[in-house]
């Protein structure tokens, strides 16, 4: 047994092969099984998780089984936890076993004593039989509603265990992190000056980077300017251009003359009479005589008294 007691403060990761259910054979003579049905003597099997021994691919080392072995502080492997738990003298004692696994509470079968952890299967699982001692052949069957067992991991701890542990662990990152940043500060600071105190190459080739820039800037304004420039220009001559077409005079329109018909003869009128027909025949009378175009005109100037 392990005199001093070992610690396990970081994970671990057992191999895939180690959460496969086994079915094992009891070899204790203190034990006899009956076998269903018939009441005759056989060997007493049992289901387990992974190895029936304390595999090094499977637990952390320094695990010792049936015994009062513990790791302290002690945190669970992974795909492990903490299954049940108390508290005595400001020590938290808790063991660790397969996830949806609970503690073993019977102590009525020899292999309890190592398998702290129990589960009754909900499904239907894959299964290596033992068809006889331990190191003879195996075979794979398939069971469901079965009762299983698996090795737990005995581990204790103190509130000020891990308190401390990550004090330190942030303690030692502010340290890495302030010499990072001094580091980066004194490289800086050494490559702004070359050897001979004057500028380095990188600090020259910033500075001729800056002009070019600067130059580019500035051929990008010129450019803009003139631009600016000819379209004003352009702008002012259309302006120009449509103020000469709004003074020009605009050409009236031509009144065409029209003469009389010489070929037919106005008739003439007489002076009224006191036989004279009433006006509206006198009108009729002169309308008969001129054609149309000339009636419109003439009516103009007439008038009945």
């Amino acid at each position: 047994m392990t005199t001093q007691v070992p610690a396990l403060t970081t994970t671990f990761t057992p191999a895939k092969s180690c959460f496969q259910y086994y079915k094992y054979r009891y070899t204790g003579d203190e034990l006899t099984c009956l076998e269903g049905g018939t009441g005759a003597p056989s060997a007493c099997t049992y289901m387990q998780l992974g190895p029936s021994g304390s595999d090094a691919n499977c637990f952390p080392s320094s695990l010792e089984l049936g015994s009062t072995f513990y790791y302290s502080p002690g945190i669970c492997p992974s795909g492990y936890e903490v299954a049940c738990s108390s508290t005595v003298g400001g020590e938290t004692r808790a063991t660790c076993c397969p996830s949806s696994f609970s503690c073993q509470t019977e102590t009525g079968w020899p292999w309890y004593s190592t398998d702290l952890c129990t589960i009754a299967i909900p499904r239907t699982v894959e299964v290596i039989v033992s068809e006889s001692v331990v190191g003879g052949d195996w075979k794979r069957t398939t069971v469901s509603g079965a009762a299983a067992n698996a090795i737990g991991i005995p581990i204790r701890w103190h509130s000020s265990d891990f308190a401390s542990t990550t004090t330190g662990a942030r303690t030692s990152a502010t340290v890495t992190a302030t010499e990072t940043v001094s580091s980066s500060t004194d490289t800086s600071s050494s490559d702004s000056l070359s050897d001979t105190g004057g500028l380095s190459t990188g600090a020259k080739a910033g500075i001729g980077a800056g002009v070019g820039v600067a130059a580019l800037l500035g051929f990008a304004a010129l450019g803009w300017f003139v631009l600016r420039a000819r379209r004003a220009k352009q702008a002012n001559i259309a302006a120009a251009a449509r103020e000469e077409e709004a003074k020009e005079p605009q050409m009236q329109p031509q009144l065409h003359p029209w003469e009389l018909d010489s070929h037919e003869a106005m008739i003439p009128a007489e002076l009224p009479s006191d036989n004279q027909p009433p006006c509206h025949q006198q009108w009729q009378i002169l309308k008969d005589g001129v054609r149309d175009r000339q009636k419109k005109d003439f009516s103009r100037g007439f008038f009945c008294a």
